[in-house]
């Protein structure tokens, strides 16, 4: 794996699939940014965004604030030996 240190904001649900469709394998994370919902600002849902990381076997983390529209959360890949949280065993099922 890569270890590059991204921060990327994808304009829908789609672009996020694709671009982990062409690097869950080869990177080791990403720091996807979100706009904070008193922005204004369009941008993926939470929880969109972690379903589509969950069909890859990715996880989210750590989330920081990046400005004053937008926080970023980091992805990663699940260590295998780690257990899924609750919230995300429930939206395995």
């Amino acid at each position: 794996m890569t270890t590059e240190n991204k921060i990327k904001y994808f304009e829908n649900r789609e672009d996020w699939r694709k671009w982990l469709m062409d690097n869950f394998e080869t990177s080791c994370e990403i720091w996807f940014v979100f706009p904070y919902k008193s922005s204004g600002k369009k941008g993926i849902l939470y929880n969109d965004a972690v379903e589509e990381a969950l069909c890859f076997d990715w996880i989210d983390s750590t989330t920081k604030p990046l400005d004053k529209d937008h926080k970023i959360q980091r992805f990663t890949p699940r260590n295998p030996k780690s257990t899924y949280s609750q919230a995300n065993k429930e939206r395995l099922k």
